[in-house]
């Protein structure tokens, strides 16, 4: 709709009138959206550890108008730590909720079914967790576990499991309460209750043929024996 009258501009002395005929371009817009664990280095060469939709980076005329590119960031960061505790030699992973993986320190690898909350070795060593969620993993520092055997841990204590090996059903005699599990091989928790009486009795129906461990704790005593499931 714009004209410019040039007055008797035009070869043949009249004047020549300019309609303005005018696009004008404008930067396009983009988001960036990304998602990362505790920290995250854009293209601004900048570090976040802080979720951010405020950060913006111009890519001078590299959009398809000739104009500036604008990126927006939108960076949403999640956060995972991991610690240990120690309860005579069960090892209790934190956060819960998360997934679970238990490493044997020793030899840097996976300890098979060693996938929850807590585990209780078996075998003295060095221990230590990975959790991981939906972003982010993490990995604990190495915890030393020293199993000791009933003979090691104190004298005139004992107690005594049989049939060994068992099918059906295997009872547990001591003369004193104390905290039962039941290990398996990779150090999983798999039965547990209080022994009140002199004799416990245990239906081992549901239990697969294998190895396992009865565990006794009296004040902060452990003794463990191995069982024999057979079918």
């Amino acid at each position: 709709e714009a004209i410019y009258i040039l007055e008797n501009a035009a070869s043949n002395g009249c004047d020549s009138i300019l309609y303005l005929n005018l696009t004008v371009n404008h930067p396009i817009h983009f988001t960036d959206v990304q998602t990362a664990c505790n920290s995250y280095e854009w293209l601004d060469g900048n570090v976040y550890t802080e979720s951010n939709n405020e950060a913006i980076y111009i890519l001078e005329n590299a959009a398809s108008n000739g104009c500036d590119s604008i990126l927006h960031l939108n960076l949403t960061i999640h956060y995972l730590e991991v610690s240990v505790s120690v309860e005579g030699t069960t090892l209790i992973a934190e956060p819960e909720g998360v997934a679970y993986q238990w490493i044997d320190c020793n030899s840097q690898q996976d300890i098979d079914g060693a996938d929850e909350v807590s585990y209780s070795p078996v075998v003295s060593g060095s221990y230590a967790v990975e959790i991981y969620d939906e972003f982010c993993t993490a990995t604990s520092d190495c915890f030393d576990v020293t199993i000791v055997s009933v003979e090691e841990s104190t004298q005139n204590i004992d107690f005594i499991i049989y049939p060994n090996p068992a099918k059906d059903v295997v009872r547990v005699a001591y003369d004193s309460s104390a905290d039962l599990e039941i290990l398996d091989l990779t150090g999983k928790r798999v039965y547990a209750f209080k022994h009140d009486n002199r004799l416990s009795q245990i239906d081992l129906k549901r239990f697969d043929a294998g190895v396992y461990f009865i565990r006794l704790t009296i004040e902060g005593r452990m003794m463990t024996k191995k069982l024999i499931v057979v079918r």
